[in-house]
């Protein structure tokens, strides 16, 4: 009788989690990249992050496979296949978030897991609006600044510079989000003070730079 209610059990949470995962909606995705993700929100309206190469790589084995769907969004089925290299991306409490990018293509990336993360955030598409933003806020509502580097009219290592000469503002976190930081560039970024360097499109290391260096 144990074994039975146990088994019982077991199958009821395997349902369940077969009934939660069993279409998830491709949300955005971005060339071919192995070091790229695929963002997807389940039944549930939570937002999950899968290597772009992972996703590929069940394709090809016909582990998973794309579902057709009258809305703008694809969907995959079998996900069960996926559930093991999913990152989960989950909320953070946190203060208000600036962030200046200047593509269009990754400020959707950026909208959809701060929005997901529930994140009071705001986003600039150059330097120097963000800065002219930030000088009309109180220091301490500011939990985390996330810059790319190459934008128009004040680029991010402008940008961190003018934020780290301000004492007023020195010491809010600033994350650099960036393709471009080669040895010598990271180099400046952080001796500039600049807490972290994260390559676009990588949700992993952009939520956890969120969850680690908010305040």
């Amino acid at each position: 009788m144990e074994e039975n209610l146990e088994t019982k059990l077991v199958e009821t949470q395997i349902e369940q989690y077969e009934e939660e995962d069993d279409l998830i909606g491709l949300i955005t995705s971005n060339a071919d990249a192995s070091g790229q993700y695929v963002i997807f929100r389940n039944g549930f309206n939570k937002l999950y992050g899968i290597n772009v190469a992972k996703v590929e790589e069940l394709l090809a084995l016909g582990e998973i496979e794309l579902t057709d769907n009258s809305d703008t969004f694809s969907l995959i089925s079998g996900v069960s296949k996926v559930r093991g290299n999913v990152i989960p991306i989950v909320n953070f409490d946190r203060g208000k978030l600036l962030s200046a990018e200047d593509s269009g293509v990754i400020q959707g990336v950026l909208i959809t897991v701060y929005e997901q993360l529930g994140l009071d955030y705001e986003l600039f598409k150059d330097g120097s609006l963000l800065l002219e933003r930030l000088k009309e806020l109180d220091p301490d509502d500011v939990s985390l600044i996330i810059t790319d580097l190459e934008m128009p009219v004040m680029d991010g290592l402008r940008l961190i510079t003018a934020i780290k000469e301000d004492m007023a503002y020195s010491g809010i976190p600033v994350v650099v989000n960036t393709n471009m930081a080669n040895g010598s560039v990271a180099t400046k970024c952080y001796a500039l003070g600049v807490s972290h360097i994260i390559p676009k499109l990588d949700v992993d290391e952009l939520v956890n730079a969120i969850k680690t260096y908010a305040r």
